[in-house]
């Protein structure tokens, strides 16, 4: 086999935590696993962008997963220059950037020779772009998992131990819509759940910068809020939780959610993009009550939806693309 025909995997991996990290990890692992070994990974954290220009040489086909429009952007041109094969995973809502980051991610992504997105918002947006663009889900089932640290363990058992109900969420990074609201509305959750003495709420956030911001905006926090901080994984908050809620302001395919739905835990989301079925969905909290209290109080476990085989599915794209 010649070297040049391979896929070159570009994008980062955990730590610190957040979704596109986790679902290349993934990717890579399953690949692996089911003995595709026509790929090669570069480390976007890593690798200067003089070694990724050298390794393009050997590889047909290009497959890159960032969050960063302009990185986007500056691939696809060289991709162009060089006449690669290029297939960007948008992991996030297509639309969700305004003024510059806007015009790089259009222009990225009708350059792109096979967008990647994974919902349906996305996919009809992406598709008037480029005729090319595919729908894969970015959920890749879990691997085996780390427990959680010991102090994380002893938060959870303390709330545990003085609410009747325990809902989590999770934060990869302290970030900011385009009109300046928090990414994952967390502070609104806090504010939220501090007013409802039967729930507590645990919040996963690896980088700790969530914290920090909460301290500065909400003084002092309730006694029913904990913060898990630092390297762990989430599916064991998962599996200690009544309830799972992702109160964001824009969104991709969360990959948290499918965690969540995988485990079996009642789910809600905010409206702002298509969501999985047997998801609960709502635009504002103060909608929520009545349908929270209700479905933490009648807790059965939630029908788990078909997992889709999204490596099947990339590794089809790949074969495709390298015997072109």
């Amino acid at each position: 086999m010649k070297k040049r025909n391979r896929v070159l995997i570009i994008g980062k991996c955990p730590p610190p935590l957040g979704g596109v990290r986790i679902h290349v990890a993934r990717l890579l692992t399953a690949l692996s696993r089911r003995h595709f070994d026509q790929f090669d990974f570069a480390d976007l954290e890593k690798e200067p962008l003089r070694i990724l220009l050298r390794q393009f040489h050997f590889h047909r086909v290009i497959h890159l997963h960032t969050s960063n429009p302009y990185v986007r952007l500056l691939i696809a041109c060289i991709c162009r220059l060089f006449r690669k094969r290029l297939l960007i995973t948008y992991h996030g809502n297509i639309g969700r950037y305004s003024g510059l980051k806007a015009f790089a991610e259009t222009l990225s992504v009708r350059l792109t020779t096979i967008p990647i997105v994974s919902n349906n918002d996305s996919f009809f947006k992406a598709r008037s772009l480029n005729p090319q663009t595919v729908l894969i889900a970015a959920f890749i089932p879990p691997l085996p998992c780390n427990p959680l640290p010991e102090a994380a363990r002893r938060l959870i058992g303390q709330l545990r131990s003085r609410y009747p109900f325990l809902l989590c969420t999770n934060a990869s990074d302290l970030s900011f819509d385009k009109s300046g609201a928090e990414t994952y509305g967390i502070s609104g959750l806090i504010r939220y759940t501090g007013q409802n003495p039967l729930i507590a709420l645990v919040i996963s956030d690896p980088t700790c910068r969530y914290r920090r911001f909460i301290r500065q905006v909400i003084d002092p926090l309730p006694d029913n809020i904990g913060f898990i901080t630092g390297f762990h994984d989430f599916i064991p908050v998962l599996q200690q939780a009544d309830a799972f809620i992702r109160h964001t302001t824009t969104d991709g395919d969360s990959l948290s959610i499918h965690e969540a739905l995988h485990t079996g835990l009642p789910v809600f989301a905010t409206d702002v993009v298509s969501r999985p079925e047997h998801c609960i969905t709502y635009r504002h909290l103060s909608t929520l009550e009545p349908t929270l209290m209700q479905a933490l109080r009648n807790r059965r476990p939630a029908p788990t939806p078909p997992t889709a085989d999204t490596v099947a599915k990339l590794t089809e794209l790949y074969q495709k693309m390298l015997q072109q």
